[in-house]
C-alpha cells in the first residue's frame, strides 16, 4: 500500500506508539486508528480478515471504544468531544441510531495503511456512545484529561465499570498512587411515605458492585444441603461478607485481565496488590452488610410519640447480661429517632442495628463472641449522607462493660477506633433496643395487627429453595398500648378542668420515672434459666389503661420459679 499524506497527518497530530489506538471523527465519519509497527503477512491478513468485535464501554465518565480482533487482545480507543467541537457537534445533532465505524490499522514504521475494516455500532452502544459523550462536555475537559494523564485505560478499567453514567459529583487523581475516585450521585428519588430504611436499600440496590441476591442464594443453598453455619443471630456476618466480596473483586479481577488479553496466573502480584488495596474499603464492605442484614425482612420500628421521651430519658439497667440483644426478632432492624441528634447536631433520623455471634470454634459447645453493630442515618431530611457504623462487644459480663468498648470505624482506614465520649448519648438508642427485646413488648403491624416481625429463611419449592424479601418495607408500630391510654387521659384531663373552671382539680394522669424491671424465672443454678426485661412506665397516677387496650390473656407456666434479682 502506498504512503497517505492524510495518514501521515494523523501520526503527526497523535504521535501514537506501537500497540496503541485512538478514536478520531473527521468528516469522512468516525473512525477508531489502530497503530502497529512492522506488520508481518499473517498479522495483515488477520487485521483483513479474522472476525471483529466491537464494544463500547463507559466508566466514571470517560468513553471507551473497544474492539478486538478474532484470537487478538481488546483494544482501547478513548473517545472525548474536545477532538473538534463542531464535528461533536454535528454528531450529536444528526443522533445516528446505529453509528458506522471504520477501523483502520496503519503501521507506523512504514507509514502505511495496512487494512481497513467497516463496523457498526448497534442501537444500544450507539446510544451509550452520544449519553456519555454530552455527559462529558456537561462536566467539563479537565477532569477528564486528568484520568487520562494516568496512562493506559486498560490499567483502570477494573476501577469503575457499569452501565450507564450517573451525574458525576467529584474526581480525584492520586498520580503518585495512580489511582482514581469518581464520586457520583447514585440516590434515587424517595417516594411518598416510604421509610428512609427502604430509600436507603434501593440507593444500595443501584450500585452495580453490590449484589443482593448472591447472599440470598447462598442462605438457601445453604438450607438445601444441610449445612449449619457457624454464626447465629444475623443472616451473614460482617467478616463472612468482607471475605466474599474480597473473593468477588479478585474473580473480577481475573475476567477483565483474560478480557484484556492477558494471563492471571502471570499477573499475581498485580492481583494481590489490587486486593490488598480494598482494605480501606472496610467500611463500605461494614456498612453494606449491615443493611443486607435488613434485606430479608426490612422492619422499621416507630415508637409511638406518647412513650418516646420517657423512653429516651430511662436509665440503663447497666448490670443487666448485655447478650438479651440478641433477642432481636429480625436479622437487623432499622428504628426510627425522632427528636433526636448526632454529638454534632446533625438530625439523627434512624439506625440499623444488627447482632452477630461467632463460634469460638468448630465444636457443637462453641462459645460465641457477639457483636452489635448500629448504622447511623443522619443529616439533612431531603438526602442520603454517609452512615456511620459504631460497634459494641456483646460479650462482656454487663451492659455497662459492653458499652465501654463503644467504637466506630474510620472509613479511610477501615480500623475501629474507641468512642467512649459516645457513651451517654448512646443511651436513648440502646432504651430503644431493649424495649424490641424485653418481655412481651408492645410492637403491632398497622396493616395485619396478628403479624409479629420473624427472621425470614428461604423456603422450598418446586425449583429448589429460594428466599424471598419483601418488596416493601414493614413499619411495626411499639408502645402503641401505653401511648394511646397518655393521650386518652391528657385529653380526658383538658376536659375536665375545662369544665370544672379555677375549682380544685384532680391530679392528671402520668407516668412517674420510666425504668427497667429485671427478673429471672426458672432455677437459680440452671443453665436454662432465663433473663424477663420489662420497662415499665406503668407506675401510674389517675391513668386509663383501658383505652384502645385489649385484654391480653395468657397461660401461666406451673413449673416456673421466679427469683427476682
Amino acid at each position: 500500500m502506498s504512503s497517505d499524506d492524510g495518514i501521515l497527518r494523523l501520526i503527526e497530530v497523535y504521535v501514537p506508539e506501537a500497540d496503541t489506538c485512538a478514536f478520531h471523527l473527521d468528516e469522512s465519519g468516525a473512525r477508531i486508528l489502530d497503530f502497529v509497527n512492522d506488520a508481518s503477512e499473517a498479522e495483515c491478513d488477520r487485521y483483513l480478515n479474522a472476525a471483529l468485535d466491537v464494544k463500547v464501554i463507559p466508566y466514571g465518565g470517560l468513553l471507551y471504544v473497544c474492539h478486538a480482533f478474532e484470537s487478538g487482545s481488546w483494544n482501547d480507543a478513548p473517545v472525548n468531544y474536545y477532538s473538534d467541537e463542531v464535528l461533536y457537534q454535528n454528531l450529536i445533532d444528526s443522533q445516528p441510531k446505529q453509528l458506522a465505524l471504520t477501523i483502520e490499522v496503519i503501521d507506523l514504521a512504514k507509514k502505511n495503511r495496512i487494512a481497513c475494516r467497516e463496523a457498526r455500532l448497534n442501537e444500544e452502544m450507539t446510544a451509550t456512545l452520544l449519553r456519555v459523550l454530552q455527559a462529558q462536555r456537561k462536566r467539563g475537559l479537565d477532569e477528564l484529561m486528568a484520568i487520562e494523564s494516568l496512562g493506559e485505560p486498560g490499567e483502570m478499567l477494573h476501577l469503575i465499570s457499569q452501565p450507564g453514567i450517573p451525574e458525576i459529583q467529584e474526581i480525584k487523581v492520586d498520580s503518585d498512587a495512580r489511582t482514581v475516585q469518581v464520586r457520583a450521585d447514585m440516590t434515587p428519588p424517595r417516594e411518598k411515605n416510604e421509610p428512609r430504611a427502604r430509600w436507603i436499600l434501593r440507593s444500595l440496590e443501584r450500585f452495580p458492585t453490590v449484589d443482593f441476591r448472591l447472599y440470598s442464594e447462598m442462605a438457601a443453598f445453604t438450607i438445601a444441603v444441610g449445612e449449619k453455619p457457624e454464626w447465629r443471630h444475623c443472616f451473614f456476618p460482617v467478616g463472612e461478607v468482607i471475605a466474599t466480596e474480597l473473593e468477588r473483586t479478585e474473580d473480577q479481577l481475573r475476567q477483565q485481565l483474560i478480557e484484556l488479553g492477558a494471563d492471571p496466573d502471570e499477573n499475581e502480584d498485580y492481583i494481590q496488590e489490587t486486593i490488598d488495596g480494598f482494605g480501606d474499603q472496610t467500611y463500605a464492605f461494614t456498612n453494606f452488610a449491615v443493611v443486607l442484614n435488613w434485606h430479608p425482612s426490612q422492619g422499621v420500628y416507630r415508637f409511638d410519640q406518647g412513650i418516646l421521651k420517657n423512653l429516651y430519658l430511662t436509665t440503663l439497667p447497666i448490670h443487666l447480661d448485655p447478650t438479651i440483644l440478641t433477642r432481636l426478632p429480625e436479622y437487623c432492624v432499622y428504628v426510627e429517632t425522632p427528636g433526636l441528634a448526632t454529638e454534632n447536631g446533625e438530625c439523627l433520623h434512624g439506625f440499623f442495628a444488627m447482632i452477630e455471634s461467632l463460634a469460638w470454634d468448630d465444636s457443637d459447645n462453641s462459645e460465641y463472641l457477639s457483636y452489635c453493630y448500629l448504622s447511623l442515618d443522619h443529616g439533612p431530611p431531603d438526602r442520603l449522607g454517609t452512615s456511620r457504623v459504631l460497634r459494641l462487644n456483646l460479650s462482656k459480663p454487663t451492659l455497662k462493660d459492653a458499652v465501654e468498648t463503644l467504637s466506630e470505624i474510620d472509613p479511610d482506614s477501615g480500623l475501629w477506633r474507641s468512642r467512649l465520649d459516645l457513651q451517654a448519648w448512646i443511651t436513648p438508642l440502646l432504651s430503644q433496643l431493649l424495649y424490641i427485646c424485653s418481655t412481651e413488648p408492645e410492637i403491632r403491624s398497622g396493616s395485619d395487627p396478628q403479624r409479629q416481625p420473624t427472621r425470614p429463611i428461604p423456603k422450598k419449592t418446586r425449583k429448589g429453595y429460594k428466599l424471598f424479601p419483601p418488596t416493601s418495607a414493614t413499619v411495626w408500630e411499639c408502645g402503641w398500648r401505653t401511648g394511646a391510654a397518655i393521650r386518652f387521659d391528657r385529653s380526658r384531663q383538658e376536659a375536665l378542668q375545662s369544665a370544672m373552671g379555677e375549682g380544685r382539680r384532680s391530679p392528671r394522669g402520668h407516668v412517674r420515672r420510666a425504668h427497667w424491671h429485671v427478673f429471672y424465672a426458672g432455677p437459680k443454678d440452671s443453665q436454662t434459666r432465663e433473663i424477663r426485661l420489662h420497662w415499665l412506665s406503668m407506675i401510674n397516677v389517675n391513668l386509663n389503661m383501658k383505652s384502645d387496650r385489649p385484654t391480653v390473656i395468657r397461660p401461666v407456666k406451673q413449673d416456673s420459679v421466679i427469683n427476682p434479682s
